[in-house]
């Protein structure tokens, strides 16, 4: 197996400990809407540059509201 492969394994793990570490700090819910927005936020850059070869989508205004909203609303429910 290429060793370029084999980062994907590892990077699982971390994400894994990761969240075991952060959830009992910041709760559940506020965790899995940061890997959501997290997920949204860079499949956004992806698309904006076509990174992949895939075709560009650009980031447009109401998607950076959109963005920015989530962002927000962990914020306001931590708060």
């Amino acid at each position: 197996v290429p060793k370029g492969q084999l980062i994907g394994g590892l990077l699982g793990a971390f994400f894994v400990v990761v969240l075991v570490i952060v959830s009992p700090e910041i709760g559940v819910t506020a965790t899995l809407i940061s890997v959501i927005v997290g997920q949204l936020l860079i499949g956004s850059i992806i698309d904006h540059f076509g990174l992949f070869g895939g075709e560009k989508f650009p980031l447009d205004f109401k998607k950076g509201i959109a963005l920015l909203l989530m962002l927000a609303s962990i914020y306001i429910f931590q708060k």
